[in-house]
């Protein structure tokens, strides 16, 4: 009789249980069809993805399962974390995002969860498929899962943050994927498309957030704008699309042609609104990080991962340890090669970003005091931090005639590192140069190679002969030796010598004062007769 009165108390739930699985199931399957014919992705959600947000239906349909549910919602996501993982070794990828997207909805505040799901996207999924164009969806849908569904549901938890920032610091910004410059091209190209190639943050910053705020802001020129306040709405969305709607974004050529100062100001507005619709950036952070670190370059991963890491630490700075060293590492690499020199093509050139090389140590010095309380194990590993930064950064002034810079932090070095101060302060440079560029480390060959045909140009622009034929010489000799060890790999490969050094030219002769680039292009030139005449006796002689 027991075991009959707890089987019906039982049965009720248990088949409620039922029915809503099966309908969970269905409607998903529903939109799954959906999505794939109409070519949908499955992170997509509103600009102001909130829970609660009328204009996300999966999100209607999973609160209204989290209702129902009730005590029973664990079940439910049990199951779906079952069924992802029958998914994931079916191959079927497509299922696995909405799914993932569904379980983050059931169990919003498990974050060890959600970042995993991220993480899986963006790394298992990812290498499932050879197509690098394949592999930059699947990693954007893991960051689409962080940021339009993790962080709506747990803005302050520095884990989910600082998984964020790892996959722009690791996955896109580091070259252990075969994808990597597939990868760092996309990215550069999406941020220009909002920006353009030379943003104003300071005016994105002091623009209005928002459409309510733009509707407040220009209503003392609606009359050239929306006439009336019931189309508002329609003529932003409309303005919006139009903007968004080309590569770069851009004002149509006839709007305010007449008032170039307000079209400025809504160029400044509408590019402000794009970065935190499609990247979830805030400008005015950003001239924030700028203000305290130096202005970086929003191409690049590295900015990426700083961005999100320092929205870790300030969301809890007592828990945010990891947030900070994230923080300090991206800080580094930025600072080694966080500027792109080439965008074009299949390759992408980087240099180093020196604005960031005292902000970095003053990052790196606070993160080990942070330590002390933590570990002695965390402090050393800090402080060995600050030393390798140290060393990489010496060997990088130099190549780019920052002398002075080098000393001094030369002598930083020698004073946290007493067996640095028995070696010759030139001979350790290069020998740490030729390290480099055994390691097949191509951000940091790159730079060192960059930097040392950079050192040329500017003793050749003050017809100092002898000192740019001596980088010059060193520059090739290195790029040959690095690509002798690293040249048949493709993750690994620098561009040809030729091109690095066309690429860094072609900038100087567009930034240099008028005279200084006259003297450059004069140098070219002659060089280029003196390539042809040598092609020439080369022909002739066989």
């Amino acid at each position: 009789m027991k075991l009959f009165s707890v089987i019906r108390k039982l049965f009720p739930p248990l088949v409620l249980t039922a029915l809503l699985i099966w309908g969970m199931i269905f409607l998903q399957n529903r939109l799954l069809r959906t999505a794939k014919q109409e070519k949908l992705r499955f992170s997509d959600v509103s600009a102001q993805a909130i829970p609660g947000n009328s204009g996300d239906g999966n999100r209607a349909a999973i609160r209204f399962v989290q209702k129902a549910l009730g005590s029973f919602r664990g079940l439910a996501a049990d199951f779906l974390w079952l069924r992802a993982e029958r998914m994931k070794q079916e191959g079927r990828n497509f299922e696995l995002a909405q799914l993932s997207s569904w379980i983050i909805d059931l169990q919003p505040n498990y974050a060890s969860a959600v970042a995993y799901l991220g993480w899986n996207l963006a790394y298992n999924i990812s290498v499932t498929t050879s197509d690098f164009a394949e592999r930059w969806r699947w990693v954007q849908e893991g960051i689409a899962l962080y940021k339009e569904r993790a962080l709506v549901y747990n803005p302050d938890d520095p884990e989910i943050y600082r998984e964020l920032a790892w996959i722009y610091f690791h996955k896109m910004g580091d070259t252990m994927d075969d994808a990597q410059a597939y990868y760092k091209i996309q990215q550069a190209g999406k941020i220009v498309s909002i920006l353009g190639s030379e943003p104003d943050f300071a005016a994105m910053a002091q623009a209005p957030g928002g459409k309510a705020e733009f509707q407040r802001v220009f209503a003392a020129h609606k009359k050239d704008l929306w006439q009336d306040d019931k189309n508002f709405d329609s003529f932003y969305e409309t303005l919006y699309r139009k903007f968004t709607g080309v590569r770069p974004s851009a004002l149509p050529d006839d709007f305010l042609a007449n008032d170039q100062p307000l079209r400025r100001k809504i160029d400044a507005a509408l590019r402000a609104e794009q970065l935190r619709r499609e990247e979830k950036l805030d400008p005015v952070k950003i001239l924030e990080l700028h203000q305290k670190y130096g202005e970086l370059d929003w191409r690049t991963a590295e900015s990426q991962a700083i961005y999100w890491a320092s929205l870790g630490v300030a969301a809890d700075p007592e828990k945010g340890l990891l947030c900070k060293r994230q923080l300090v590492d991206a800080l580094a690499a930025a600072f080694q090669a966080g500027i792109i020199q080439v965008t074009g093509g299949s390759e992408v050139s980087f240099v180093p970003n020196f604005r960031l090389g005292e902000p970095t140590l003053a990052a790196m010095e606070q993160y080990e005091k942070d330590c002390v309380a933590f570990s002695k194990g965390f402090t050393e590993a800090a402080r060995t931090k600050r030393i390798n930064f140290l060393k990489n950064a010496v060997p990088l002034f130099y190549a780019y005639g920052l002398y002075r810079d080098a000393e001094s932090y030369y002598r930083k070095l020698t004073a946290l590192d007493e067996s640095f101060k028995n070696q010759n302060f030139e001979q350790y440079v290069f020998s740490v140069w030729k390290e480099e560029v055994r390691g097949n480390d191509v951000k940091r060959a790159g730079a060192i190679i960059s930097g040392l045909i950079s050192t040329s140009i500017q003793y050749l622009v003050r017809a100092q002969q002898t000192e740019a034929l001596s980088y010059e010489r060193m520059a090739r000799y290195l790029h040959r030796y690095y690509m002798q060890q690293s040249g048949d790999n493709q993750r690994t490969k620098l561009p040809p010598y030729s091109e690095m050094k066309s690429d860094i030219t072609l900038f100087y002769l567009n930034h240099l004062p008028p005279a200084q680039a006259a003297l450059l292009r004069q140098a070219v030139e002659f060089e280029n007769i003196q390539k042809k005449n040598d092609n020439i006796k080369k022909d002739e002689k066989k």
